[in-house]
């Protein structure tokens, strides 16, 4: 685990505002202009894949998490920050 400055990562934040199925996912920085994957989701197995396996894994840590490198980190109990190359 580091800081998750240490590379240049595209930070996608995704949160459960309802803390059950509705997922919202924001993308930040300039890469974002030609993303497909924000917007709003009705469950999570409707977000890609990637998206889903980053999530299992933060969501087993402690709140607020260290930033796992090439993952991302848990924010809030239903916020996550996800790191895409």
């Amino acid at each position: 685990m580091n800081d998750g400055l240490s590379r240049n990562y595209t930070i996608y934040r995704v949160n459960f505002p309802d803390g059950k199925e509705n997922v919202e996912i924001v993308c930040f920085g300039m890469e974002c202009l030609d993303t497909s994957v924000t917007g709003h989701y009705m469950n999570i197995r409707d977000t890609p894949k990637w998206v889903q396996e980053r999530i299992a894994v933060l969501s087993m840590l402690d709140i607020p998490s260290l930033s796992v490198d090439g993952i991302g980190q848990r924010i809030e109990r239903h916020v996550y920050w996800l790191y895409a190359d």
